[in-house]
């Protein structure tokens, strides 16, 4: 899968001194696998979101083109500081984490997202608001007698 977003030559563009080909270390291929990864793993979260992914609309590409070369620009950075030798050296882990943490913010506030790469508009499939009926995970209801509410207070009357 080539990456919609993003391209090897946006990467290439965020590291100008080294060159990044068939030969050299990561590949070309590599950094097209890092474009690859973070735009499945960006759709795939988009869609459990409800969003309409992937985007074609130009805004929406440019916005999550940057997110996608962020990621690569990142692994590419790691592979460069590990190559160096120092255990120490993270750099481009931000890049990654930044990534990381912009995918689980998707999920927890889609409307925001949806309005952003839908140039202000959200679609209807975009939930706002999340609550127990609509997200029990675990199956539990009021009527199989799972909640049981307990009342105290700290005040003797």
């Amino acid at each position: 899968m080539a990456a919609t977003y993003a391209t090897i030559e946006s990467v290439r563009k965020r590291a100008p001194y080294r060159a990044i080909d068939s030969t050299s270390r990561p590949s070309a291929d590599d950094v097209q696998g890092w474009l690859d990864e973070s735009q499945a793993e960006l759709d795939a979260t988009l869609q459990a979101a409800e969003l309409p992914a992937p985007y074609t609309a130009s805004a929406a590409m440019s916005i999550l083109g940057r997110w996608i070369t962020d990621y690569a620009e990142g692994r590419l950075r790691m592979a460069y500081a590990a190559s160096g030798g120092d255990g120490s050296n993270d750099d481009g882990k931000d890049l990654v984490t930044r990534f990381e943490e912009r995918l689980d913010d998707i999920g927890k506030r889609p409307g925001r997202y949806a309005a952003m790469l839908g140039a202000g508009a959200a679609p209807d499939t975009a939930r706002r608001v999340r609550g127990h009926v609509l997200d029990n995970a675990d199956g539990k209801t009021i009527e199989a007698g799972d909640f049981a509410p307990t009342f105290t207070t700290e005040e003797l009357f």
